[in-house]
């Protein structure tokens, strides 16, 4: 199928776009994270974003796999969204100097990246259910699952170790 137009006509058109749209994140976020290790301070925090790389390699095979069984391809959308948030935590994340509250910033942004991209893939496997795509839903619904290991690794790593190592720091403002 070919598609060139910006005007969706149908659910089919609107599911390719919201492909578009999640090959976008993805390939946007894999690009951030390695940046986002170099500036991470914890061993443990590296471990984690390089794992999510590897994760993220893996969702876009999967993605390229279904554009390619739609008979399109993955050009044709970049998500903006993303890229603001991208943009707004490399700036949150440089404004810190105390590289253990910047392990914190990381993981908070890495976790609001997830959120949307959640969404985005929940919806985009909503539609491949309603166009009975039922390999892809299942393609989508393991990226979402990993997705969402991930998100809950990050929140634990933060809440039991690294949220604790910023708060002894104490270089930053008193509540």
């Amino acid at each position: 199928m070919a598609y060139d137009s910006k005007e969706i006509f149908d659910l089919k058109y609107l599911y390719v776009e919201c492909l578009r749209e999640v090959y976008s994140a993805e390939t946007q976020i894999l690009w951030w994270l390695p940046k986002l290790v170099d500036y991470a301070a914890s061993e443990e925090v590296k471990v984690l974003l390089n794992e999510q790389s590897r994760q993220a390699e893996e969702h876009l095979r999967r993605l390229l796999w279904i554009f390619d069984e739609v008979g399109t391809t993955s050009r044709g959308w970049h998500s903006n969204g993303v890229q603001g948030l991208l943009e707004d935590a490399q700036a949150f994340v440089l404004f810190i100097k105390d590289p253990l509250v910047q392990d914190a910033a990381i993981i908070a942004s890495v976790r609001k990246l997830h959120n949307v991209k959640a969404s985005a893939y929940s919806s985009t496997r909503a539609f491949a259910r309603s166009l009975e795509c039922w390999e892809h839903a299942a393609r989508l619904k393991q990226t979402l699952v990993e997705a969402q290991q991930m998100d809950e690794r990050l929140a634990e790593l933060a809440e039991k170790t690294i949220n604790l190592r910023a708060l002894s720091s104490r270089t930053g403002y008193l509540l």
